[in-house]
């Protein structure tokens, strides 16, 4: 059987670290490439993980016949960076938030769409066993009209946050409140974020009934 060719986008970032990571685990995928601005950061990618690196992601779509992309950029970045992958046909794995406003994400959504271009978003977090009851027991009116959710994160060194570049690593205890609208709790699928003030922790963006997001640590 074939490996799945893979390229990253934002190689350089600790979130694309996981990727490489979990990817080298895999017997049916082969990481091929990677892309990222940061050129110090990009020698780093390509000594560590033995991939071929380019600055330029036009150029890495050009040259690499690539099955599958994984869009591990800032997420303002998200609908650019898929739009050219998929102007490519190359299937996209993208990071989460999907994107920082609902017109982005729907414009990704449909120029995948258009291309015939398989979508996958990585809310991982939406598989937790306790997420998953949550969501359960909000659609199901089982704990009433739910106003506000908590999550708490304490300590680790796998602890993200993040933060106006990405992802970065950070220790301690933080809590997060999402005060949630009930129409959109109840289908999971329409989105409506709005992060403000300091950093959230990562896994509530990943969230899918989260209205507003805010932070106390």
């Amino acid at each position: 059987m074939r490996k799945l060719r893979v390229g990253i986008v934002g190689a350089g970032g600790l979130v694309a670290d996981v990727h490489f990571e979990a990817y080298r685990a895999l017997s049916t995928i082969e990481v091929v490439a990677g892309a990222e601005l940061d050129e110090a950061a990009l020698a780093r990618v390509t000594r560590k993980w033995g991939v071929t690196g380019y600055v330029d992601v036009e150029q890495m779509l050009a040259k690499e016949a690539l099955d599958i992309v994984c869009i591990c950029v800032p997420a303002r970045y998200h609908r650019a960076v898929a739009e050219k992958v998929a102007a490519h046909k190359v299937h996209i794995l993208i990071e989460k938030p999907l994107a920082t406003t609902l017109e982005d994400g729907q414009a990704i959504i449909d120029i995948c769409d258009r291309h015939g271009v398989k979508l996958y978003y990585g809310a991982s977090y939406r598989s937790l066993t306790a997420n998953i009851k949550a969501r359960e027991m909000i659609r199901s009116g089982a704990i009433g009209d739910v106003s506000m959710a908590m999550e708490i994160v304490i300590g680790g060194k796998t602890i993200g946050t993040v933060t106006s570049g990405g992802f970065s690593p950070t220790m301690g205890r933080a809590i997060a409140m999402g005060y949630v609208e009930r129409s959109q709790s109840a289908n999971g699928t329409k989105v409506d974020l709005m992060v403000r003030g300091k950093p959230v922790p990562a896994e509530i963006v990943a969230m899918p009934f989260v209205k507003h997001a805010y932070y106390r640590g």
